[in-house]
């Protein structure tokens, strides 16, 4: 179906009831990895339609979204000359669930890290390294760094000064040696706590099982099947929906929606959608709510 304009629906819903589907495998941890790492092959653009402002009741607007030849299979229709948005759903859901598990990671694993140790100053001021195994944790971060005099030299004050990455200087107001102990801290992020990670290859293998559709469609003839990856797991047959606790789904397998693929015809039909064969009379009683659908024809 092709329609220029807005449609208006209340809701659209994609089959996707159990009975329907084969192959099940839940996502897990790497495909949700997988997930947030497709948002960066999604590249987003301004752009307006050609008809747009020529056409009566349709303004000049500067719309945003994808160009379908630049966008991955996955979201395509075949021959990539449409996008499939409502599944970018899908694919925000997994990202979105791995950025909150990140995020909580990092505020779980903000931890602190010290350096310490013992010293003593002679003149006017002495410089202080830091650990090499410290100053790789900080990564950044600012430490703090606190000092002691020791031995009863309560009466030397000693000021903290030029604190960075590698170490700090410590200054003292009168003559005469004075040892010290010194303590330096600081609250760190947990490393790669906020590293996208790659495609997982059951990720990579349903790109290209979309990629293998569109140019099937394309070239029905040259283009050679995919082998079989991942899917040869039996389901677990005491699932819940093994048991019939779902209604049948089979009232429509027999709806036949013409077709018509010339832009030119395209609009909406007012003819009756035929229904080859028709609903059987037990079928109803197990859908009530469709009744009037059929009735009405479908329109």
């Amino acid at each position: 179906m092709y329609a220029q304009g807005y449609v208006y629906a209340t809701t659209y819903g994609y089959l996707s009831t159990r009975e329907k589907k084969k192959d099940i495998q839940p996502f897990e941890d790497e495909d949700y990895e997988s997930a947030l790492a497709f948002m960066d092959d999604l590249e987003l653009n301004y752009y307006k339609y050609k008809d747009e402002g020529t056409t009566k009741g349709f303004s000049d607007a500067v719309h945003v979204g994808f160009m379908a030849e630049e966008t991955p299979g996955a979201l395509t229709t075949p021959g990539k000359t449409g996008v499939r948005y409502g599944e970018l759903a899908i694919y925000n859901t997994g990202a979105l669930k791995v950025i909150k598990k990140k995020l909580k990671n990092i505020k779980e694993q903000l931890r602190s890290v010290s350096d310490f140790g013992v010293d003593q100053i002679e003149g006017e001021r002495t410089r202080i390294e830091f650990s090499s195994d410290f100053t790789t944790t900080l990564n950044g971060a600012q430490p703090v760094v606190t000092v002691t005099a020791m031995g009863g030299n309560g009466t030397f004050n000693l000021l903290v000064t030029d604190v960075d990455q590698s170490g700090f200087y410590v200054n003292k107001s009168k003559e005469g040696e004075v040892p010290f102990n010194w303590i330096a801290m600081a609250k760190v992020p947990a490393e790669d706590a906020l590293e996208v990670k790659g495609y997982s290859e059951r990720f990579v293998h349903m790109l290209e099982t979309a990629e293998h559709e569109a140019l099937t469609k394309e070239h029905p003839k040259e283009i050679e099947p995919l082998p079989a990856k991942f899917y040869e797991q039996q389901e677990d047959p005491t699932a819940p929906w093994k048991g019939g606790q779902f209604p049948p789904s089979n009232a429509f397998d027999s709806v036949e929606i013409p077709v018509d693929d010339s832009v030119e015809n395209a609009g909406p039909s007012l003819e009756p959608i035929p229904l080859n064969p028709p609903i059987k009379d037990e079928e109803m009683d197990t859908y009530p709510a469709k009744e009037k659908d059929v009735e009405s024809g479908r329109k």
